[in-house]
């Protein structure tokens, strides 16, 4: 329970506008052939980063910011 309060309060104060994501979920549910993935950033940089890295590779930067994440909640939890 704790982990989904951090994540909130997170994406409160540093997530990307609620719009942006609607916008690219709207689309991925309602084309004809959708793709595997949609890059979804906050900056041109991090959109073309990903946009060239193998799929594999970025799958791995997610998972081990989802793992930091836990990891930095998991010590505030024991305070």
């Amino acid at each position: 329970m704790a982990m989904g309060k951090y994540a909130l309060q997170k994406g409160k104060t540093s997530g990307l506008p609620p719009l942006t994501v609607a916008k690219t979920v709207c689309q991925a549910l309602t084309v004809k052939k959708p793709k595997v993935r949609y890059i979804v950033a906050e900056n041109k940089f991090e959109y073309q980063l990903m946009k060239i890295l193998p799929a594999s590779f970025v799958d791995k930067l997610v998972t081990n910011k989802v793992q930091k994440v836990i990891r930095i909640t998991a010590k505030k939890d024991k305070k």
